[in-house]
């Protein structure tokens, strides 16, 4: 009954606005979709930065502890490279007694 009424340009421009609709009902779709997944990879990327930090910090505490323990080694090893001279000065005099004593 309205066919007859319209003419063929209203009836193609009607069937245009609802492809044109159909096709905007999708890219909303697609655009919800990609703002959800947009907030997962957010909330993934903080939990993985929040990780990192953590690993940051133990990395930084366990640098600090090796840098520790090598300055208490370089002490050792200087107050043992000082013991060496301190034997050495034992065994000379201990040598040293023993020819004035055998003598």
């Amino acid at each position: 009954m309205y066919a007859s009424i319209l003419n063929p340009w209203q009836i193609q421009g009607w069937q245009i606005q609802e492809e044109q609709d159909e096709g905007l009902d999708v890219l909303a779709s697609v655009i919800s979709r990609q703002r959800q997944m947009a907030g997962a990879i957010g909330a993934e990327i903080e939990e993985q930065s929040a990780l990192i930090d953590d690993i940051s910090d133990l990395a930084e505490r366990g640098a600090a502890r090796i840098e520790h323990q090598t300055r208490q080694v370089r002490r050792v090893d200087r107050k043992e490279s000082g013991t060496c001279w301190y034997w050495v000065v034992i065994i000379a005099l201990m040598i040293a007694i023993v020819v004035i004593f055998l003598w």
